[in-house]
């Protein structure tokens, strides 16, 4: 069913017909098929005419295909922008308008107008690269992200899909730093807080995070001490390494009574945008709450959520064993 009035139709139909019969097709994109022609006129309108003798009777309807509200100039800028994105050495105006399918007329014009803004620079020869300003302004909006506020939806969707009290942490100076918690839904409450720092062997946000740290970071931890609270704990860097082997491989981290006995932690790294390991987010409950059997299901829902919060921090590389995460 059309949205448009039937005096709006009535004038399409007599623009396109007085168009058809004096070849005043300026305008006018037509694509015949026999007796049915399609005419795409005004952005957002597509009529389709079916040939009756020799008269053209009008089926208006609307483009599916199009954004009420986009702007085709812009459209083929943001195309260029994303293609040079792509070249290391740059490329011409003819190299765009062939794979872009843009005219050069008017892939001279974007790009004069974004080299004048620093958007894009010509090189010696010939050729555009990105300028500094879309640097510039990609770093402004990773500055503006607030890993609070865009983790504390995924925090609530974490509570109660799996009843625990949840963690966000930090990663600072060879220590994790809780920045936000959420109570579980139960009686049993845990005695964290927010600003709370820890040495990072014994808890699962830690060995989250020390699994991708590089060598030399970890041996800094390590060379601070590594605590020692119960018999579960990793308290030598052997078993610590060992440990975060394993942790790697499963890409989830576990804390199996290390730090308090009765007490499970399942915990998932969250990287930032320059692919460096910047947190994470666990989950905390008494170890009856939390069976063995259950920790693949919640490692898996804790990657998941690691790798969405990863990516609204601007994290584009592959996520730790989020493929095998998926299908588990």
């Amino acid at each position: 069913m059309s949205i448009f009035s039937d005096d709006f139709i009535v004038y399409m139909w007599f623009m396109v017909s007085y168009s058809l019969s004096y070849g005043a097709t300026n305008g006018f994109t037509k694509y015949f098929n026999h007796d049915i022609m399609t005419v795409y006129s005004v952005p957002y309108v597509k009529l389709t005419f079916i040939k009756k003798g020799k008269r053209w009777l009008p089926i208006v309807t609307e483009d599916k295909n199009s954004s009420k509200y986009s702007v085709p100039a812009l459209e083929k800028a943001f195309s260029i922008i994303e293609h040079l994105s792509k070249s290391t050495g740059g490329l011409s105006i003819s190299e765009l308008s062939s794979e872009l399918n843009i005219p050069k007329t008017s892939v001279f014009s974007i790009l004069n107008t974004m080299e004048a803004h620093n958007y894009v620079r010509k090189t010696a020869n010939g050729a555009y690269k990105l300028g500094l300003q879309l640097y510039s302004i990609g770093m402004t909006a990773i500055n503006l992200v607030n890993i609070r506020g865009v983790s504390v939806p995924y925090m609530e969707q974490l509570r109660k899909d799996t009843h625990c009290t949840v963690h966000l942490s930090v990663y600072d100076n060879g220590e994790v730093m809780y920045i936000d918690k959420l109570e579980g839904p139960g009686m049993v409450g845990f005695h964290t807080f927010v600003g709370q720092r820890k040495r990072p062997n014994t808890c699962a946000s830690g060995k989250a995070v020390l699994a991708h740290i590089p060598d030399s970071e970890l041996k800094m931890v390590i060379a601070k001490g590594l605590d020692c609270f119960t018999p579960n704990s990793l308290c030598t860097e052997a078993a610590l390494r060992e440990h975060l082997e394993q942790v790697r491989a499963f890409g989830y981290s576990v804390d199996d009574e290390e730090e308090e006995i009765g007490v499970r932690c399942v915990g998932a790294p969250i990287f930032n945008h320059l692919g460096v390991v910047y947190g994470a987010i666990s989950v905390t409950t008494i170890k009856n709450n939390m069976p063995m059997q259950k920790l693949p299901e919640i490692g898996a829902l804790l990657l998941h959520i690691g790798e969405q919060i990863s990516h609204q921090l601007g994290y584009i590389g592959n996520y730790p064993n989020a493929a095998s995460s998926k299908n588990n």
